[in-house]
């Protein structure tokens, strides 16, 4: 689907920051440049630590490209002011469990209880797809913040009465790093791909640095995890020995919708619009 501005939307089966299946890693995976993942790392570097201003401003655009697009079909640009540079990123929409509260009986319990309450609220996982792909922001971004929250399978696409109890997340990946010991490497801190043969068959999957600690899993449970979302069904010993295991880190900015209307209301100019909608026959792919 051509959404102008440069940039083509794709339709195919997506790799999910839970969930990679078997054969969906592909060339963009393979093929990787050590020289190019070592001068993205260190501009990455340089925008953590002097640009966390801007970070904010990505989950920012993620809620602005989706509500546009579900309310007019229209495309958003990239901001100017933004980094441009290049970097596999992943985009993870987040609801809340009880976004259908009884507004009266939170009235009633007076506002430091209100206040206790919003803040234990839990979210659960609303879609997230990204890409390895070490590609320019300004044209990935926009595009995996509308493929996370209208094509991830697991879920129905995001309607646009949850979008004011959504929080966005997007992740920038840096520091691969290939390890042999399966255990190396820290919950938390990294995130870990694998990838691995068995009778002929090939798998691979990932998880964020944030996926275990989330799941409150250990490190031996989270590989046994990542091994049934890579399609794999057999015993973590069965494959330990030929697991081939890469961790990296992510640079995660994060911001829920009351952050983006507080930010959009001071900065009504900062997003611009295509001048391109969706036809009815492109509509069809959502």
């Amino acid at each position: 689907v051509d959404l102008g501005q440069g940039y083509v939307l794709f339709f195919f089966k997506q790799k999910t920051a839970y969930e990679i299946l078997s054969g969906l890693v592909g060339s963009e995976m393979c093929i990787r440049d050590r020289y190019q993942r070592r001068v993205h790392g260190i501009i990455l570097k340089i925008m953590q630590e002097k640009e966390e201003k801007l970070q904010i401003e990505f989950p920012y655009l993620s809620f602005h490209v989706i509500i546009n697009f579900l309310k007019n079909r229209k495309m958003v640009e990239y901001p100017s002011t933004l980094p441009d540079i290049s970097s596999p990123l992943f985009v993870t929409w987040h609801i809340k469990l009880n976004e259908n509260q009884d507004e009266e009986e939170e009235e009633e319990k007076g506002e430091k209880a209100k206040q206790k309450k919003e803040e234990e609220e839990e979210e659960t996982l609303r879609g997230c797809i990204g890409t390895f792909a070490n590609q320019p922001l300004k044209k990935m971004l926009p595009m995996y913040s509308l493929i996370s929250a209208f094509q991830d399978t697991r879920f129905p696409p995001i309607s646009e009465k949850e979008i004011p109890f959504l929080t966005c997340t997007v992740s920038l990946l840096q520091h691969f790093e290939k390890i042999k010991d399966p255990l190396g490497w820290e919950i938390g801190k990294h995130g870990i791909q694998i990838s691995f043969k068995h009778k002929g068959e090939h798998y691979s999957g990932t998880f964020l640095p944030e996926v275990a600690s989330e799941q409150k899993w250990n490190q031996t449970e989270t590989l046994k995890q990542l091994l049934r979302k890579a399609g794999f069904n057999g015993k973590l010993e069965a494959v330990k020995d030929s697991l081939e295991i890469e961790r990296y880190q992510s640079i995660k900015c994060k911001a829920n919708y009351l952050d983006y209307l507080d930010f959009v209301t001071k900065n009504k100019t900062y997003f611009k619009l295509s001048e391109k909608t969706m036809s009815a026959s492109e509509e069809e792919d959502f």
